[in-house]
């Protein structure tokens, strides 16, 4: 089978992810596999790259300027009125299967999407976001108007019934009435989304949850040497924290900041206990970490996989407080290296955080009983032993690359009618 996927990343962000490790997973299969991504970006698989990409990024967001609320929603909604000319591709006149994963920023255009679907061939479509059934925006957050034909859209200067997002929507549905589109939610939580959405509740709908690699996300052998590796005392708890934007507020550290704070004044005996392990890029490293009473090891934004089972590796329990989560691939690393994980119910968090099997849920956004969970844990060895044994062994059992492989190549079979 020839199946080419499409991304905006090569290599940057979830979905860039989580479309690599499919193709991994694929590629010791019996398959001829390409891929077409907009921005050039150092990468193991043999990716093209269509051009071009700051340009047509920048003509879409030009366009946008005038219909903008403000500034701060402008990578927030996307109108898909600029993009490549992707349907002339060899790769894409030559494959039996098109695979998109996440196509914004200039990538495939809604007319560029109508001239792939008039192909005739199978699209199927991987949703990391809830672009592909609104009128535009990538998180609705509480809005539904997705359920109906969009309009009145928040994000706009001036919402109206038949503003852009309404344009936007009609668009889509002309779009997806002429191709044969399969979308896939990688959580049940955006599957169910889009069931109830206008554009998709009528569609080819599956959930597929993203792929891990379990070989190489795997536990430690010895912690302590692993903590030793990483610079850190193998006598203390290891609390580890990442996320690409640690300034993005929807990622939540000053919500385990706040947690933190509440935990260590209620409990100092923790306070020479425990270091807050923490990866990824910020503007200021002394503004995020001030008033954290315990030992801080920031270890800045670490590139490729060997280095984020590393960073887990040297931990003993995960936090992510994140307000706004799809399926999230560190929670997925995380557990596969034997960690227990502590989060806020949100998206398809629940998915794969159980509480009390693998880890703790926490009441969504409260910095007190966050800290609470993490006392649970942080104070009771042999409770986050058993959490660490079920995390591993629940995600080798549902995640791993010859499972997700599996269910994708039953659907590529149903999508060719095979």
């Amino acid at each position: 089978m020839r199946i080419t996927f499409l991304n905006t990343f090569a290599e940057s962000g979830g979905a860039a992810i989580a479309g690599n490790r499919l193709y991994d997973a694929l590629a010791t299969r019996d398959h001829h596999l390409s891929g077409l991504v907009q921005f050039s970006e150092k990468t193991a698989r043999p990716y093209k790259s269509s051009g071009l990409g700051m340009f047509r990024l920048g003509l879409e967001k030009l366009f946008f300027l005038p219909y903008e609320k403000d500034k701060s929603v402008r990578y927030k909604f996307s109108t898909a009125t600029v993009g490549s000319r992707i349907w002339d591709r060899l790769e894409v006149r030559e494959a039996d299967v098109l695979h998109l994963h996440w196509i914004n920023q200039g990538f495939v255009s809604l007319q560029g999407l109508q001239y792939l679907a008039r192909l005739g061939k199978p699209i199927i479509w991987t949703m990391h976001d809830m672009w592909p059934f609104t009128g535009g925006c990538h998180h609705s957050q509480e809005c539904l108007n997705y359920q109906q034909a969009c309009g009145n859209c928040k994000y706009l200067k001036k919402p109206a019934p038949e503003d852009l997002s309404h344009q936007i929507w009609k668009k889509k549905k002309e779009v997806y009435d002429s191709g044969n589109f399969h979308f896939v939610g990688v959580s049940q939580w955006i599957t169910d989304l889009a069931s109830e959405s206008s554009l998709l509740s009528e569609r080819s709908l599956t959930n597929i949850p993203n792929a891990i690699d379990t070989e190489l996300f795997a536990p430690a052998g010895d912690k302590a040497s692993a903590k030793r590796l990483f610079g850190l005392a193998p006598e203390k708890v290891v609390l580890a924290f990442s996320a690409f934007n640690l300034d993005d507020p929807r990622k939540g550290f000053s919500i385990l900041k706040d947690a933190l704070g509440k935990l260590l004044s209620e409990n100092p005996e923790l306070i020479d206990k425990l270091t807050l392990l923490v990866c990824g890029k910020t503007e200021s490293e002394e503004k995020l970490f001030a008033d954290i009473i315990c030992e801080v090891s920031y270890k800045g934004l670490l590139r490729g996989e060997d280095k984020m089972r590393e960073f887990y590796q040297a931990s003993d329990l995960y936090v992510t407080p994140s307000l706004d989560e799809n399926f999230g691939c560190t929670i997925m690393e995380a557990l596969s290296c034997g960690l227990p994980v502590v989060a806020f119910p949100t998206g398809g968090t629940p998915e794969l955080v159980k509480n009390g099997r693998n880890g703790a849920l926490a009441e969504y956004g409260n910095a007190t009983d966050l800290a609470l969970r993490l006392k649970e844990l942080l104070t009771d060895k042999s409770k986050t032993e058993a959490l660490a044994s079920n995390a591993r062994a629940g995600i080798v059992s549902s995640y791993s690359y010859p499972v997700i492989a599996n269910k994708y190549e039953e659907l590529y079979a149903k999508a060719l009618g095979r």
